[in-house]
């Protein structure tokens, strides 16, 4: 329940808590939406600072009590799935809870000595790793919104933090238009980017226009918020709209409203197909739900008014090229890869159906059925449900299913609510949401911490402004709880604060092995001592920081590779004793790191090339294989396999695998 009574709007740790929120909302969407480990570390510090203030706040003064809603209960399943999917748990259970799951894994597995041993516990996740990282994200977007549903209920605090989310939103839509106008193609003017800078600071148009639509609902909603005050105690006539433009109470509207223009103006000028479309149709949604509410019938006039506004800034901003951009809706070509991603996932959707291959598994579970040819590694599908179905399973999907109709339980509570003036703003968060939700159908923007921030702090107000009553308060029962909830969270915290800072050193040097292997691809694999010897230390360091990560691994190993085969002795013409017993050592540390994502296709093709046709093991046969089953698109795999079927006198299967391999990758033409 909103409290417009209270006069005192916080002190202390309230305010603290209040100013960190607005700096995390601040600092994530211009780190380009916090993708990248370093700021991911700063969201997960911040957050959870903001959540250890909130309760040691509760048990300092417990007085208020925790917000009831069921929504609590809906996020602690899903974090409870999360956690479930990483646990290593005995085979029996995993079989009985994802039969599917330990097949799989029992047949990518089942070849390596030892390997029963291994297989003894084994975790839901295809790739814990990832579903570490996803899950600590998650519980710093539940953390905000735990604090947003206690620590906003005042009148004030609401208009401050929506006011904030405003001017954030504004700041990044100006970037955008004068990056747009003015700029070099590059993010900030020095930020290279593979796709058009005309985003602001996010690299992905698509995920930028999420991130203003949830701006542009917190606009619409304090310019709701203003017409309700000024117009309270006059009537809508023309006489008294112009008496009313002509007046200074009438400023803070005509810079919502300017912020509202340019907002939109700076969606259609980044050329994002969903965004623009979401933010259409989610208007015409509210604009509906606003015409069933008497009082503010009279005001569609602002909506002309602002319309008209953002056509204006998108005249400066290239309206031919919005043009061309709205026509590719008409062919149904624009969105085939989409579609074909969706009919691709409903197949491990259906095979993992009860709790799904893990959050955060995408990229190693979908080249298995990807259809698509080519030679892109798809990170996420683009529908956030049906890779929620995917991830999370049927059990995933009905929890958070479970939590939006929480939301849209308290969404019509709150616009029915006649008696506070403050759940008026329900409709202009409530346009954002929506926006979202369409969006999401042909998109993965709420897998950046920017934008599901946004939407947890939407989720937020909207449940508080729903909320009618708090109940009876057990001041004793609010400070157990508190203390209990402080030390359950804190060690979650240190975890996920520890985490965050591997992958960050990780990512560190990772980044610096890339610029030499740069350098080494360029020298065609042969470069120097001195720069193997640097790849290999930087790659080396990473995977020492993050252990788990099969990627890395992965790349040190093929690294690795590189080095041993320049040890070419020259009286056998092949490879020296020294770089057979690096070839062995690579096998040896392959093996290992199948466990960490067993589903990881390039780690089977290498070593199932090494062994094959270097160690002259059998067992290389059977593990090249396995690699173009996990990666029918990989053209690396195809070759090998091409390479496979040759030995075996298999001419015209290999005919087509060195055909698709050549058709993903025409520089396999030669070789072949």
């Amino acid at each position: 329940m909103v409290m417009e009574e209270r006069k005192n709007n916080g002190t202390g740790l309230s305010r603290v808590i209040e100013i960190l929120l607005i700096c995390l909302i601040a600092f994530m969407p211009f780190a380009f939406g916090a993708v990248e480990a370093w700021s991911e570390q700063v969201v997960v510090v911040l957050s959870s600072a903001i959540l250890f203030l909130f309760l040691l706040q509760k048990i300092l003064n417990p007085q208020e009590g925790f917000a009831r809603t069921f929504a609590y209960f809906s996020l602690l399943l899903f974090l409870f799935i999360i956690v479930m999917q990483i646990i290593p748990l005995p085979q029996g259970i995993v079989s009985a809870l994802s039969p599917q799951t330990v097949s799989l894994k029992k047949e990518l597995l089942d070849s390596t000595s030892g390997t029963q041993q291994n297989l003894d516990k084994l975790t839901i996740s295809f790739y814990p790793s990832a579903t570490k990282h996803n899950l600590r994200i998650i519980f710093a977007i539940v953390s905000i919104f735990v604090v947003v549903l206690n620590n906003f209920k005042s009148y004030e605090q609401i208009k401050r933090l929506l006011k904030a989310i405003v001017c954030i939103g504004a700041a990044v839509a100006i970037l955008a238009i004068v990056q747009n106008i003015a700029g070099n193609n590059k993010i900030y003017w020095f930020t290279s980017t593979p796709l058009r800078a005309s985003s602001g600071p996010f690299i992905n148009h698509s995920h930028f226009g999420q991130f203003m639509n949830l701006s542009i609902g917190a606009a619409a909603a304090l310019l709701l918020l203003k017409l309700q005050e000024d117009f309270k105690n006059r009537h809508t006539t023309a006489a008294n709209i112009f008496e009313y433009f002509d007046s200074s109470q009438a400023r803070g509207l005509w810079a919502l409203a300017a912020m509202i223009s340019i907002s939109a103006a700076a969606v259609f000028a980044s050329l994002t197909r969903s965004g623009m479309a979401s933010m259409l149709m989610a208007m015409c949604v509210i604009v509906l739900l606003l015409a069933m509410r008497k009082s503010l019938r009279q005001h569609g006039w602002l909506v002309f008014v602002i319309a008209l506004c953002a056509f204006v800034c998108l005249l400066y901003t290239g309206f031919d090229a919005v043009y061309e951009r709205f026509a590719t809706f008409s062919s149904l070509d624009s969105y085939q890869t989409r579609l074909e991603i969706i009919r691709d996932l409903l197949k491990p959707a259906r095979r993992f159906a009860a709790l799904g291959t893990g959050l955060g598994t995408h990229s190693v579970i979908y080249p298995m059925f990807q259809s698509t040819s080519t030679v892109l590694r798809f990170r996420f599908a683009e529908n956030e449900y049906i890779q929620l179905i995917e991830e999370a399973g049927i059990t995933g999907f009905v929890i958070m299913l479970s939590f939006g109709a929480i939301v849209a339980i308290n969404f019509v509570k709150a616009i029915r609510n006649k008696k506070s003036n403050i759940s008026i703003t329900a409709y202009g968060l409530g346009f954002g949401l929506i926006a979202i939700l369409i969006h999401s159908v042909s998109d993965f923007g709420q897998h950046l911490p920017a934008n599901a921030a946004l939407s947890a702090i939407f989720c937020a107000l909207i449940i508080t402004l729903g909320q009618s009553r708090t109940g009876n308060i057990s001041i004793k029962s609010v400070r157990i709880g508190a203390i209990i909830l402080l030390i359950l969270t804190t060690a979650v915290s240190v975890w996920s604060i520890n985490e965050a800072q591997k992958a960050r050193v990780a990512e560190g040097w990772w980044k610096k092995a890339s610029v030499v292997e740069k350098k080494v691809v360029a020298d065609n694999m042969q470069g120097s001592d001195d720069d193997f010897e640097r790849l290999i230390s930087y790659g080396t360091k990473a995977v020492q920081a993050q252990p788990d990560n099969i990627e890395y691994r992965y790349w040190l190993n093929v690294w690795r590779w590189w080095e041993a085969g320049r040890h070419i002795d020259p009286d056998i013409g092949g490879l020296s004793n020294e770089g057979m017993e690096k070839t062995y050592e690579i096998v040896a540390d392959l093996k290992e790191a199948r466990f960490l994502c067993p589903t990881f296709g390039p780690v089977y093709c290498l070593m199932g090339q090494l062994q094959k046709f270097v160690l002259l093991e059998p067992a290389g046969e059977d593990n090249i294989r396995k690699g173009v089953m996990l990666e029918p698109n990989n053209e690396l795999a195809l070759f090998a396999a091409g390479c496979l079927d040759i030995s075996e006198n298999k001419p015209s299967e290999a005919f087509e695998k060195f055909r698709k391999s050549v058709r993903l990758r025409s520089t396999f033409f030669r070789d072949i």
